[in-house]
């Protein structure tokens, strides 16, 4: 739920230099984590909507077909609530950065007879906390401190934190997309 020192650390060492060193000159994490609040706005909503279909190319396969199983047992109202506005979200922060890089020396490409290109992919997982219409709360929380509403006990019922992680494949001749492969949202423990 909150980020941890050493583990942000290792992450922004892996972003800096792994990932846009070599993987991605132009990734950025910080223009990375604002597509990932686009992503979670639209694939919330998406979710909250039923439209499975319409997330075929930003969340795998996999992933995809659990997440359908599960909304299946929902009501009406948890389904809503799976909707997260752009606006909502009011902390964000890399939780963990993985890289998977393998050389796959023994491994030959039959075909051409040639070895397979290095194995080059990345997960990020992504932490969101959202407070749901905190647009509309905007003049309460500058009278307040962000800590004091969120604790007041008529906001914490409308917390929710959401994790994304967030796969691509950067090895050499497989398409270069961003795709959700898990992803969970949750309403924090409430009890004081």
């Amino acid at each position: 739920m909150w980020p941890k020192f050493l583990v942000t650390l290792r992450s922004v060492f892996f972003a800096k230099f792994v990932i846009a060193s070599q993987f991605d000159r132009d990734f950025d994490l910080n223009e990375f984590g604002e597509g990932a609040k686009q992503a979670l706005h639209l694939i919330s909503n998406k979710l909250a909507k039923g439209e499975f279909d319409d997330l075929e190319d930003l969340v795998a396969p996999s992933a995809l077909q659990e997440i359908k199983i599960n909304i299946a047992n929902f009501s009406v109202a948890q389904r809503e609530m799976l909707a997260v506005d752009k606006d909502d979200v009011f902390f964000a922060f890399p939780y963990e950065v993985g890289i998977i890089k393998s050389e796959r020396k023994q491994q030959f490409d039959y075909i051409e007879g040639r070895p397979e290109p290095p194995q080059r992919e990345v997960e990020i997982m992504v932490v969101f906390h959202t407070l749901r219409g905190m647009n509309k709360d905007r003049e309460e929380l500058q009278e307040m401190s962000l800590p004091g509403f969120l604790k007041d006990p008529a906001t914490r019922g409308r917390i929710m934190i959401c994790n994304y992680r967030f796969y691509r494949d950067f090895t050499e001749g497989k398409e270069p997309v961003w795709v959700v492969n898990l992803l969970n949202h949750f309403i924090p423990d409430q009890s004081p």
